[in-house]
C-alpha cells in the first residue's frame, strides 16, 4: 500500500488537519476502527469529471427511469404539491 496511511479513529480525532493536509498532498489516508473502516478522500469536483464518468452517471439515471424508481411532474405545481406533502 505504496502512499497509504492507516490510522485509528482517535489519531484522526487528536489530528484531523494534518490527516486532511498529508490527503490534499495525494497521500491515500485509511481510519481503521474496531467495526467500520473509513477512507479519507477530497471531494471530486463534478465539473472536472472525465467524459466516460459522466457517461456512467448518465446510464445509472437511465437505468432508475427503466426501472420505475424516478419521480416525474408534468407541472411545477405538480412537483411544489409533492414537495408540501413530505
Amino acid at each position: 500500500m505504496e502512499n497509504t496511511l492507516v490510522i485509528r479513529p482517535w489519531q484522526f480525532l487528536l489530528m484531523n488537519k494534518a490527516y486532511v493536509d498529508k490527503v490534499n498532498a495525494g497521500m491515500k489516508v485509511i481510519v481503521s476502527g474496531r467495526h467500520t473502516t473509513y477512507r479519507v478522500e477530497k471531494e471530486k469536483d463534478p465539473y472536472k469529471m472525465t467524459g466516460e464518468e459522466l457517461d456512467e452517471i448518465i446510464e445509472q439515471g437511465m437505468q432508475e427511469y427503466r426501472e420505475g424508481k424516478t419521480i416525474s411532474f408534468s407541472s411545477s405545481e405538480e412537483m411544489h404539491a409533492w414537495l408540501d406533502s413530505l
